[in-house]
């Protein structure tokens, strides 16, 4: 009986149409990623011959089996083995951390895990990002809308209000990364209490707790005056309070915290408004009844997205952000077209293609897994006439030389399906700020200091936070590939166990997962921060047992 009932649960398995589908696609991510990540290029797959496109397809036909066996053979050893999956506290630590204080506790254990990242890196780090929207605010530069307007403002107010009050840009910096930090421990340990009200695993619970304290990634990120760690914190919490609405266990907290939460997205990313609306509007056909927090939430974003970018920037002059932010696909397309066929280009093209392109054509850069070489040649504000023309020649090169297209667009994303590539740029975290570059040497409209001179115990840091990065198992944590797998997978599941309005909160992330695609970098774990930080979240949507 043993047996039947395992054929059983593994054949429904290997049938489910959602399965199947998901196999497949990890096995061309797989595919399509080790033939760009080896040769830079489909060769591996694809050479024109009937040969390589056989042996292709086999390879797909077998990757596509194993996964779908991992798959199935997970799904019967959880199924046959309950424990695993216990969700009664086992022993008075589990009870005291999950159960009698399932928030204070994780609170409390989480900020001694972040503790010692402050201590060494007080007052916090910078991104280069960061550092050059707080020139923006201070020194006498063009501000503009590269970086939104809001995330500088509030940036370069705390740094403003540590002088105020401390006569200390030091201070005003940690005004500001503590503020962040304390966010981030709140929303994680309420996400370990969120666990309770979903009954989730204790397994899944110590998980939370283990990915939040000991993977070195949050903390540091937390530490960093950045836009990308508000926005990745909010998110969580807008998926949280998106939660009680779907389970219809609305609380006066919830739309409080889904008014915070959104109007902190929209503030601090510019592609957050569209991560807002969509989200309001599945709330909206879920739970009609709270109307109204909806709205609210809506008016609040539109209000606050108005008061910055219809008042205020126009009052300053501040222009909107440069056009070539949105282009990063086409452009990497036209320049690996300009790489390979520069000389099929017409005196019509060329014309078209010099009004966007600051240097001559043959000067513009190409570098396979980033768009931010050819960006760099793309006009800040061309033309609208020019925006046309350019984008008439962009559609006919891409029908004369479709390949092309495709392989740039393969080249600048197949990091985002396959799970070894690492981050381009090994931006896992920032160790360090820098106010004398070469880039600012000029500029002393910011200065700050970290408060220990001796920098050991941050390499050290920076060590440990690398070598995790190259463990076997524990460095897939800070894969991009690794999170669109798990959150692809999980979705599937929903779909096969017919779960599908607990599938609808799935469409944020992968909102989130589309804007990473279409993003200048290629494997870049900042881009996937939200949809990492909600991953506990995930897991326990698929656990619940209602």
């Amino acid at each position: 009986m043993e047996t039947d009932s395992r054929k059983h649960t593994i054949c429904d398995v290997m049938k489910n149409p959602y399965t199947i589908a998901v196999s497949c696609i990890y096995a061309l991510g797989m595919m399509i990623g080790y033939s760009y990540y080896t040769t830079e290029s489909w060769n591996l797959l694809y050479d024109g011959t009937l040969i390589r496109s056989v042996l292709a397809l086999l390879v797909f036909v077998a990757l596509s089996l194993a996964f779908l066996a991992v798959i199935a053979l997970g799904g019967w050893i959880l199924s046959k083995n309950p424990r695993i999956l216990h969700r009664e506290a086992h022993g008075k630590l589990e009870s005291l951390l999950f159960e009698k204080h399932s928030f204070l506790a994780p609170l409390i254990v989480l900020s001694l895990c972040t503790l010692p990242v402050v201590i060494l890196f007080f007052p916090g780090t910078v991104a280069p990002d960061a550092r050059g929207q707080l020139y923006s605010y201070f020194a006498p530069w063009e501000m503009n809308g590269h970086h939104p307007i809001g995330s500088t403002l509030v940036m370069g107010g705390f740094v403003e209000l540590g002088r105020i009050l401390f006569d200390s840009d030091s201070i005003g910096l940690f005004l500001f990364t503590g503020t962040q930090t304390i966010l981030q421990l709140l929303v994680q340990a309420y996400i370990v209490h969120y666990q309770k009200r979903l009954q989730s695993p204790f397994i899944i619970r110590w998980m939370t707790l283990a990915y939040f304290g000991v993977l070195p990634l949050f903390q540091i990120w937390g530490f960093t005056v950045i836009k990308d760690s508000i926005y990745y914190i909010a998110f969580a919490l807008l998926v949280l309070s998106m939660l009680d609405y779907f389970r219809q266990e609305r609380r006066g907290a919830s739309a409080v915290f889904l008014t915070i939460a959104a109007l902190m997205i929209v503030v601090f990313r510019k592609e957050g408004k569209y991560i807002v609306f969509v989200s309001l509007l599945l709330l909206f056909f879920v739970a009609k009844k709270h109307w109204q927090d909806f709205c609210i939430a809506a008016v609040a974003c539109v209000g606050a997205l108005f008061l910055i970018e219809g008042v205020y920037m126009p009052m300053n002059g501040i222009k909107d952000g440069p056009v070539k932010e949105m282009l990063s696909l086409p452009l990497q397309q036209t320049g690996r077209y300009l790489w390979l066929h520069g000389e099929e280009i017409t005196d019509e093209e060329r014309e078209a293609l010099e009004a966007v392109f600051v240097p001559e054509l043959p000067q513009v850069g190409y570098v396979k897994e980033t768009s931010d070489c050819v960006k760099g040649f793309f006009e800040d504000y061309p033309d609208g006439q020019a925006l046309k023309n350019y984008f008439k020649v962009w559609y006919r090169q891409g029908l004369k030389h479709p390949a092309t297209y495709l392989q740039a667009t393969l080249n600048q994303t197949y990091g985002y399906f396959y799970p070894p590539r690492g981050d381009i740029r090994d931006e896992i975290g920032y160790f360090g700020f820098s106010f004398d570059t070469a880039m600012y040497m000029d500029r002393d409209n910011v200065s700050a200091s970290f408060a220990i001179e001796n920098g050991k115990g941050r390499e050290a840091f920076k060590q440990y936070m690398e070598g995790a990065y190259r463990l076997p198992l524990l460095g897939g944590l800070y894969r991009a590939g690794t999170h669109t797998f798990l959150l692809l997978g999980m979705a599937a599941y929903l779909l096969s166990r017919r779960q599908y309005k607990k599938t609808l909160l799935f469409i944020p992330s992968l909102m989130i997962l589309l804007v990473a695609i279409a993003s200048p970098l290629n494997a870049s774990i900042r881009y996937m921060l939200p949809i990492m930080m909600v991953l506990p979240i995930h897991l326990s949507i698929c656990t619940e047992r209602k």
